[in-house]
């Protein structure tokens, strides 16, 4: 018997540490801001130089690259910085981090803290779901915006595209950005209805119970 315990705590011990991978490094850390932040770093030095040379990059020292993935982290944080503070100043200038019934801090803070206190660890999965997919749509949004204002306002050699190219460039990127707008209000909505489902679910069981 504690044999069969043991090797369950080693289970779970293995599962929390592959989800926290998962989900805090792989997703958060990596995708949602090395990834856009050196996008946003690869499309400032295009426009400043003129053009970029993959063959540079695979000859820089360890020590270059580890201060490179370090500086596109941090703007990557940036960017879903100023995408959340579009959201709070106007609730509608670029991406939503919650629903307009949740602009009330007090509001959200007390729906998360329920929440937590009677959420099963399948249901803080999903909602870390939609917060990821909320957070990834919303953030890459924010960086679409970012490198076409590079593009046209810092780098001269959009401007010598064809004009067909330049239009189909603006209007497919128009329509990857509503999308990707769509993407994260729609994951804002669907997290915090999930998160008082389950709140609600909780008193009323609570409640029947007594």
């Amino acid at each position: 018997m504690a044999r069969e315990e043991g090797g369950r705590d080693e289970r779970n011990t293995a599962a929390t540490l592959v989800d926290a991978l998962y989900y805090d490094f792989f997703l958060r850390v990596l995708l949602a801001g090395i990834v856009p932040g050196s996008i946003l770093l690869l499309a400032v030095l295009h426009a400043a130089s003129g053009r970029i040379e993959m063959k540079e990059f695979t000859e820089l020292p360890l020590a270059a690259w580890v201060l490179f993935l370090w500086v596109a982290w941090l703007a990557g944080i940036a960017i879903q910085a100023l995408g959340g503070q579009g959201a709070n100043r106007t609730g509608r200038l670029l991406v939503r981090d919650h629903p307009s019934a949740y602009d009330e801090s007090t509001k959200r803070h007390d729906l998360c803290i329920q929440f937590s206190r009677s959420a099963s660890p399948r249901e803080i999965r999903q909602v870390d779901r939609y917060a990821l997919i909320k957070e990834a749509s919303g953030t890459a949004a924010t960086l679409l915006v970012l490198v076409f204002a590079i593009m046209v306002f810092a780098d001269r050699a959009f401007w010598t595209l064809p004009v067909r190219r330049i239009l189909a460039i603006l209007v497919g990127g128009g329509a990857l950005f509503f999308a990707l707008l769509s993407a994260n209000r729609s994951h804002a909505e669907k997290q915090y209805a999930y998160m008082e489902r389950v709140v609600d679910l909780t008193q009323g069981t609570a409640a029947r119970e007594v």
